[in-house]
């Protein structure tokens, strides 16, 4: 048994890793390809080996700077917003008589002391129901919750990493167009190269963020609402 679920375990630890931390990090340092000095060397194997071992470590950097990312802003947490579809202030998220029958179950099952009334429960109890209820799923397997959870994980990262290579995008076209980059050490890049006007970058680097914004911001929070409902189903079917 205890091997099944370590089993279980490492392969939902390498789906997460896979879609939250190793797909938004090579994203990243694909995005910065064009604007990168000439002078390093780009050959198959290395540029495979930077974007395996680079991708992973930028990933975790965008994992950790987009939970950081989100507090600053106020954006609800995974576990905020289960607290919040557990006492109706998200009322989008499931019926009514959906996450009664959980509240019900899920709390006669953990043995904790909350109130027959589930919009009367406090902040503290439901999140120690919240994390009950996820270490019951992990044990027995039920994962699709947490394959919504790592695709969210995935928009989320790839929001902010679409946003830092726009920053570097306006500061690269900002520099090409008061003529900086000619004054350091001839740094010649992939898209000097192809002599784009300062202007166009600037003009791209807008569009991407605004796909940036009406997309993966939209997708991340879409992936949240499916991560929760997913959670509370599963657990009424386990």
């Amino acid at each position: 048994m205890s091997s099944e679920v370590s089993s279980i375990a490492q392969s939902q630890l390498d789906l997460y890793d896979f879609f939250s931390v190793l797909l938004p990090g090579a994203y990243f340092l694909i995005t910065l390809i064009p604007v990168v000095p000439t002078s390093l060397p780009f050959g198959t194997a290395s540029t495979a080996a930077v974007l395996l071992v680079g991708g992973y470590v930028v990933g975790r950097a965008l994992h950790t700077a987009a939970e950081s990312y989100d507090k600053i802003f106020n954006v609800p947490s995974n576990r905020e917003t289960f607290i919040n579809a557990i006492t109706d202030e998200d009322i989008d998220i499931l019926s009514d008589e959906m996450i009664d029958r959980f509240y019900g179950t899920a709390k006669a099952d953990s043995g904790l002391a909350m109130p027959y009334d589930r919009r009367t429960a406090g902040d503290k109890d439901l999140s120690a129901l919240y994390v009950y209820v996820r270490s019951q799923l992990y044990q027995h397997g039920n994962v699709r919750s947490q394959s919504f959870q790592a695709i969210y994980a995935f928009y989320r990262s790839t929001y902010l990493a679409t946003q830092l290579a726009v920053g570097c995008y306006l500061i690269y076209a900002i520099g090409q167009a008061v003529g900086y980059w000619s004054g350091v050490g001839g740094y010649s890049t992939y898209i000097g190269g192809l002599d784009i006007q300062a202007g166009t970058i600037l003009l791209s680097a807008e569009v991407l963020f605004v796909i940036g914004m009406l997309t993966l911001h939209d997708a991340k929070e879409d992936y949240r609402k499916y991560y929760i409902e997913y959670l509370i189903v599963d657990y009424l079917s386990k």
